[in-house]
């Protein structure tokens, strides 16, 4: 029986250096890619509150097609307490010439949430008649 000794050329396979250099590439593309995928999902949560906050504030204002000639002062917050709301009126001066000035009011809706430590707002506005007195 003869001993055949194998060269190091001859060893298939990779060394240990090999191996973990491959682990150290992979695990730093994982942690990219799970901080990307991170900051895509904190995206999407901003825009998803700020289009709510945006219909909550789009709703306040519709809710007022007129404003009394006192104006509106009105604040709340929703159900869960997610949002700060906040409707208010003041004049807004209009004068048409030749015609006869009217009776406007600026209305504003504000909406304000925390994200994180920063507190976030949305505000709409729109001009509104005042309403008459019956």
């Amino acid at each position: 029986m003869s001993i055949r000794q194998i060269s190091p050329r001859h060893v298939s396979g990779f060394s240990l250096l090999e191996v973990l250099v491959a682990f150290t590439i992979m695990a730093i593309a994982l942690g990219v890619l799970y901080h990307a995928a991170g900051g895509s999902v904190r995206g999407a949560q901003a825009i998803d509150r700020n289009t709510r906050a945006l219909i909550l504030a789009q709703s306040l204002l519709s809710l007022n097609s007129a404003v009394p000639r006192e104006g509106i002062r009105l604040s709340g917050s929703t159900a869960n307490g997610e949002f700060d709301w906040s409707l208010s009126s003041e004049p807004y001066p209009l004068t048409l010439d030749p015609l006869p000035p009217q009776n406007l009011r600026r209305l504003e809706a504000r909406v304000e949430w925390s994200e994180g430590q920063r507190r976030r707002e949305a505000v709409l506005s729109t001009l509104v008649p005042e309403r008459a007195e019956p």
